[in-house]
């Protein structure tokens, strides 16, 4: 997944939210480099377990939830 920043945040604080999403279980290479003045850009790779209760669309939606109000990400 790639976005980018518009608030930089400690990448140790977004793994621990990323990973309170039902269903993740390992999240790692996550890395945050700055492309040019004011735009910064985000990745990391996720391994996850989808269940009746739990989809690959789900997640992506809770992802992107959290980045955009509790990490304050544009997506």
């Amino acid at each position: 997944m790639r976005i980018s920043l518009t608030v930089f945040n400690y990448s140790g604080q977004m793994g621990e939210t990323l990973m309170q999403v039902d269903g993740v279980v390992n999240l790692h290479d996550l890395h945050i480099w700055t492309i040019t003045s004011g735009l910064n850009s985000l990745s990391y790779h996720l391994l996850a377990v989808i269940s009746f209760f739990c989809s690959w669309l789900s997640l992506l939606f809770e992802h992107r939830f959290l980045m955009r109000f509790r990490i304050m990400l544009a997506v």
